[in-house]
């Protein structure tokens, strides 16, 4: 199994361990590192390298945003990097009040400009599952940083989408609620 890890962060993978599949033909990845997941697995079908499975992680899912949010973005980051990155954690933990803390790397404007700007391929999803791939997705209906039910919508055709009610972007629930 290959995780890639979301904007920011590293270790992150040890938040979905209930959910990952540790197999040797697994593909996964988290928020931005869904990004890098889907296209590890497109190099892979290329290659006519065995892929069984993608798992997505609170994909990345910005397509519906106006282009004045991604300004606004872009003009946060840029003013305090330190205090955006703070913001987004916080973001990502709601609304779940946990102590786990993950360990945060690398992050760039240009990686956030990526991260806001993607664009995902309906047709590369349908030649991903017509490769045999099961695509799995993850999302908390509570989430913070991207939109739950656009992601439920768009990926629906093409993978088998888990949402959990209460939880948010890293799919921590809130302590009184149980686990979806």
């Amino acid at each position: 199994m290959r995780f890639y890890s979301g904007f920011a962060l590293v270790g992150d993978a040890k938040l979905f361990e209930a959910w990952l599949d540790r197999g040797e033909y697994t593909i996964a990845g988290f928020s931005y590192g869904a990004k890098a997941a889907f296209e590890a697995v497109i190099e892979a079908l290329n290659a006519k390298v065995r892929i069984d499975r993608l798992q997505l992680f609170s994909p990345l899912f910005f397509e519906q945003k106006k282009e004045r949010y991604r300004i606004l973005q872009y003009e946060a980051y840029t003013q305090n990097s330190a205090s955006y990155i703070k913001h987004f954690l916080d973001n990502c933990y709601a609304p779940a009040i946990n102590d786990l803390r993950i360990e945060t790397g690398a992050h760039t404007l240009a990686m956030l400009e990526e991260l806001l700007t993607y664009r995902w391929s309906s047709t590369q999803l349908e030649r991903v599952v017509a490769a045999g791939v099961h695509i799995d997705v993850y999302v908390g209906a509570q989430d913070k940083i991207v939109d739950a039910k656009a992601i439920e919508s768009f990926f629906c055709p093409f993978a088998t989408v888990h949402t959990f009610a209460h939880a948010g972007h890293f799919l921590i629930s809130s302590p009184k609620e149980h686990h979806d």
